[in-house]
C-alpha cells in the first residue's frame, strides 16, 4: 500500500514486487538474488488522475567470508526509463553475535549503517549521504525473524 501527500495534493494505490533467494553451494555462504518491483502498479490521485510506478529488476549476490564474521556484497538494479543501472555495493562485519557494523557505496554516494539482533527482533539503521538532490537518508525498520 503506497500514500503520497504532494503539494495538497494526495494519493493511494499499491504495487506487486517477487524476489528470489538462491544458495548455490549448500555448504558455502554464497547467496544469489533476484527482484522484480513493481510488477504490476496503480497509483491514483485525488485529482483523478492516475500512475503506474516504474519497474525495476535487480540481481546481486552476498557471500560470508572469515568465519562468518564479514559478507561482502553487490547488487545492480535496472529501473525503466533510466538508462545505467544501479551499482551498489558493501561490506558488513559482526562485532560480536548481536551486532554489525556496515559501510558501502549506494551508487556513487556513501553509505553506514548498523543492525541490532535480539531474536527473534531486529532493528536497522541505515544512513546514506547525498549533498545534492533531496539530501541525505535515514532508513530504520524493525523486523520479526521467523
Amino acid at each position: 500500500m503506497l500514500s503520497q501527500r504532494m503539494f495538497g495534493y494526495s494519493g493511494m494505490g499499491g504495487a506487486v514486487d517477487a524476489g528470489l533467494l538462491l544458495q548455490p553451494f549448500l555448504d558455502h555462504e554464497l547467496f544469489v538474488a533476484l527482484t522484480a518491483e513493481n510488477i504490476t502498479s496503480s497509483f491514483s490521485w485525488d485529482t483523478g488522475a492516475s500512475d503506474r510506478l516504474p519497474r525495476a529488476f535487480a540481481g546481486g549476490f552476498s557471500a560470508r567470508i572469515l568465519s562468518d564474521i564479514l559478507m561482502v556484497s553487490a547488487d545492480a538494479v535496472f529501473r525503466e526509463g533510466v538508462a545505467r543501472p544501479g551499482l551498489h555495493g558493501g561490506i558488513e562485519y559482526w562485532v560480536f553475535e548481536q551486532m554489525a557494523v556496515r559501510g558501502g557505496m549506494d551508487g556513487a554516494k556513501p553509505a553506514a549503517g548498523a543492525t541490532y539482533l535480539f531474536a527473534p527482533y531486529q532493528a536497522d539503521y541505515a544512513f546514506v549521504y547525498d549533498g545534492k538532490g533531496l539530501g541525505s537518508r535515514h532508513l530504520v525498520s524493525f523486523s520479526l525473524i521467523f
